[in-house]
């Protein structure tokens, strides 16, 4: 799967973000495209899922359930003695609340992650566009839990190189990964010069610079109908 850069943004502002019964909300600040020159390794790969035997929790009515499973191999920095992290996303596409467009709407719950540290939500859709969908902390138990409704697949985090933005609509297939969240606080940068002049995307991260993969879904998420064969 294809990764793109991130900023390593530790000269940018904070963003804040409140959570709720599990729901995050991300507040969009405007950004400075040059403010630094420090980015994540950038095409990397999340490793492939290892076993995992996660138990998902009760999905919202109407969403469907995926297990997210620890990167194999984990990052460097995972205490041997920690229990191996695991997730669950909880996902549907539908119509939204305030507009009859197609979007798509999802959970992110994680345990045994580091404590007080920030990650990034990402999917990957057709396996050749990367979008930073959520991010948040962990509490002191390791427990991370976000939300986000997606009227079209786009960045909603700062990275060094936004992907372009695309429909929900249609036939995806869409992988679902957690990393660590190396942004640091402070102007992000803007959604794209072609695409999104005018939105901003926030960072607000643990400031180190490091983006590693922790967890990745065992099966993508296909959105859409297949095709229905050709008839002859």
């Amino acid at each position: 799967m294809w990764r793109r850069k991130h900023f390593n943004t530790l000269c940018f502002p904070r963003v804040g973000f409140s959570g709720r019964h599990g729901i995050v909300g991300v507040a969009l600040l405007v950004a400075c495209v040059a403010a630094c020159t420090g980015t994540d390794t950038g095409h990397s790969h999340p490793g492939m899922p290892g076993a995992s035997s996660a138990v998902a929790d009760d999905p919202p009515t109407g969403f469907a359930t995926l297990v997210l499973a620890p990167s194999d191999p984990l990052p460097t920095s995972t205490d041997p003695d920690a229990p191996r992290p695991t997730g669950t996303v909880w996902y549907r596409v539908g119509s939204g609340q305030s507009t009859p467009d197609v979007a798509f709407e999802w959970y992110v719950r994680a345990h045994h992650l580091p404590p007080h540290r920030a990650f990034r939500v990402e999917l990957t859709v057709d396996d050749r566009a990367t979008y930073s969908v959520g991010s948040a902390h962990t509490d002191e138990s390791g427990t991370l839990t976000t939300h986000g409704t997606l009227a079209r697949f786009a960045d909603q985090f700062c990275v060094g190189e936004p992907a372009t933005p695309q429909s929900v609509a249609g036939t995806h297939v869409v992988v679902v990964s957690v990393k660590s969240d190396g942004s640091g606080a402070g102007a992000a940068g803007y959604g794209g010069p072609l695409t999104d002049p005018t939105r901003t995307l926030p960072c607000g991260g643990n400031g180190d610079g490091v983006f590693e993969y922790w967890l990745i879904g065992t099966d993508p998420i296909q959105v859409g109908a297949p095709a229905a064969p050709a008839s002859r």
